[in-house]
């Protein structure tokens, strides 16, 4: 498809879907791992009794001894909660001994913190940790019966199940921290809804032998599985597990002596499955009816792959010193996408009261994605000297939104070609006074364009009008110039809210004049505020000029001075009569009362000098806190140079 380039101001570069897996050579054999982020593994080593981490991609790996791990072991699990704490459980072979350890320092030390009823006449089979304290494990006996523990509080106690089954344990699978299924070879699936507590089961057509069902869930009802790990012996279930229907092979990749590992649902695309089997890797995007195989290591026998998402996935392959990780994104390349010929164009409106909605067009192809399927990202440009004020807003819409005003005009004499309108609703936005990047890309298509164009906030119907309102300081009052912003009070009512404060109807208010607040007015177009949907919203934060400081009543008055005010490239803040032995802190926040920049006061510096190369032009408070208490402020105009 075409590459075309926005409105002459950005383009996105776009990721083909290609090789996808990046070797990276390791010390120690994996045999299984667990991903945290695109950063951050954890894997456990093969027979060795260790486990190795990495927080930067592989480049660096730290290895620490497991306790009591060395020699066989069998049904060993790890859960890797972040890039210092873990879980990890297995079976010693030789001793007959089961452990569970966690570790909060990333492995320099350990925690046992087995059940009290795991004994050693059952197997672990099965670990999850959703995060340090909650979790479940399960394992079982050689008397047909299944042991579910769960714990809360980090191990410290265990909730324990005892489940009677007809065949041997052969696996478990689980979608969120809710949903748990294991399957027997007898064919029986059992699941349980609440996370172990109670339990139905389900005999079913899955009769396996030892090898079991290699199975993943993408939500409480839809799941996948190879009975006994074939390729060619591939079934859905639509129901939980209840039933499961036969999904034919497509040929890709060849059935013949393909032994899957194991199956792994790809959490942000709905339809998306990745398998590891003896040959490499291979995905679906329609729930198993067609398979792409990853050629870039072909020969490979890849184990059950770990993703976080279609852009972050980690694998390890059998007898290989080796983790391999996924570098591009798994895209809906197999359904077409929106080819865009024209560029962008749109603004951002308010609707709903708090809410902001990307009201937009722009000329399509829509010949190979009918059913019309967009991401749009709203966000601020990066900011190096602040960081704490970026900001995305962002929404992935498709015609799966019932909300989102979505359709195509087409050209005359055209069917395909012509415009595409759409009106999409977007998280809430910070900022009044910098500039927003909007661009819209189609989420079924990795090889197609994205559009971009800028805009500054100002292009909010009614953000911030300084010129609607009228202030008297004499007693401290504020008031909505209906006539000013030319609201026809014949049709509309206008309702205020003081901080997150109740709507009030009117359009005057007067407060007390010591402090500034967050004054909102909505409009209605009918009826009362309940009954009535909101039509805009101007949003504002009030001064009242009686006084700039706050000081604690028993205490000497704490004074904040700015020079110069109005600043232009830089400023000094100076401070007097801080209190001592306490923390004190600089804020700066905008208009909108969102927080621009923040530092701590240095212990007997009463001064700061600050570059303030990313305030936008306009006005400012700067606040002083001691001991998480607003003891000043003042007000900051910032007019720089061009």
């Amino acid at each position: 498809m075409k590459k075309i380039f926005a409105a002459a101001i950005f383009s996105l570069l776009c990721v083909s879907v290609s090789a996808q897996w990046q070797k990276i050579d390791v010390p120690f054999d994996p045999l299984l791992l667990s991903a945290v982020d695109s950063n951050t593994l954890w894997c456990c080593t093969f027979n060795t009794g260790q486990v190795a981490r990495t927080t930067n991609a592989g480049d660096t790996w730290d290895i620490r001894d497991i306790p009591n791990a060395q020699g066989f072991l069998l049904r060993e699990f790890i859960s890797a909660i972040d890039s210092s704490k873990a879980w990890i459980s297995f079976y010693h072979y030789s001793s007959g001994i089961n452990y569970v350890y966690k570790t909060l320092d990333g492995g320099q030390s350990w925690q046992q913190r087995n059940p009290g009823n795991l004994s050693s006449g059952q197997i672990i089979n099965f670990q999850k940790f959703y995060n340090i304290n909650n979790g479940i494990l399960l394992s079982h006996d050689f008397n047909n019966h299944v042991f579910v523990y769960r714990t809360t509080n980090g191990g410290q106690s265990w909730t324990t199940k005892i489940l009677s089954i007809n065949g041997a344990h052969l696996g478990t699978a689980t979608y969120g921290d809710k949903n748990i299924w294991f399957y027997t070879g007898s064919g029986e699936i059992w699941r349980s809804y609440d996370g172990g507590t109670n339990w139905s089961t389900f005999q079913t057509s899955l009769e396996a032998t030892s090898y079991g069902l290699a199975t993943d869930f993408a939500d409480s009802l839809n799941g996948l599985a190879f009975k006994d790990h074939y390729f060619n012996q591939l079934y859905r279930t639509v129901d939980g597990g209840a039933s499961w229907q036969p999904v034919n092979n497509p040929g890709n990749p060849a059935p013949s002596n393909t032994f899957v590992w194991g199956l792994t649902k790809i959490p942000d695309l709905p339809h998306a499955w990745i398998v590891g089997y003896n040959d490499g890797t291979a995905y679906t995007l329609d729930d198993g009816d067609n398979w792409v195989t990853e050629s870039n290591y072909p020969d490979f026998d890849f184990r059950q792959p770990a993703f976080l998402n279609s852009r972050q996935g980690w694998g390890i392959a059998g007898s290989t010193s080796a983790v391999f990780r996924w570098q591009d994104a798994i895209d809906e390349s197999l359904a077409g996408c929106v080819a865009f010929i024209g560029p962008l164009t749109g603004k951002l409106r308010r609707s709903d009261c708090d809410q902001i909605w990307f009201q937009g067009s722009i000329r399509a192809d829509i010949a190979n994605d009918p059913d019309i399927h967009l991401r749009t990202t709203l966000s601020y440009p990066d900011n190096t000297m602040f960081p704490v004020a970026q900001y995305q807003i962002l929404n992935n819409v498709s015609t799966a939104c019932p909300s989102c005003p979505l359709h195509f005009v087409p050209d005359s004499g055209q069917t395909t070609i012509g415009e595409l309108r759409f009106d999409i609703p977007v998280a809430y936005a910070y900022d009044t006074s910098q500039t927003i990047l909007c661009s819209v890309s189609p989420t079924q298509c990795g090889e197609d364009t994205s559009n971009m164009f800028q805009f500054h906030t100002g292009y909010f119907a009614n953000w911030f009008h300084p010129e609607c309102f009228e202030i008297d300081t004499s007693d401290c009052a504020i008031e909505l110039k209906t006539n000013v912003c030319g609201i026809d009070t014949n049709q509309y009512l206008i309702y205020y809210r003081v901080q997150d404060g109740a709507a009030v109807l009117g359009n005057h208010y007067e407060k007390n004049p010591s402090y500034y607040e967050r004054i909102r007015f909505y409009i209605f177009a009918f009826g009362d505020y309940q009954n009535s949907t909101c039509y805009e919203v101007i949003d504002t934060l009030y001064f009242c000029g009686v006084s700039e400081t706050i000081a604690p009543p028993t205490s000497k008055a704490v004074t904040l001075q700015l020079a110069p005010n109005p600043a232009t490239n830089a400023f000094q803040i100076f401070c007097d009569n801080l209190p001592g032995q306490q923390v004190h802190i600089v804020r700066i926040r905008n208009a909108a009362g969102v927080l621009k920049w923040s530092q701590t006061l240095p212990q007997g510096a009463p001064s700061l000098f600050i570059e303030n190369n990313s305030l936008s032009n306009g006005f400012y408070i700067v606040e002083l806190w001691s001991d998480n208490t607003l003891v000043a402020f003042k007000k900051l105009v910032v007019v720089k140079n061009n």
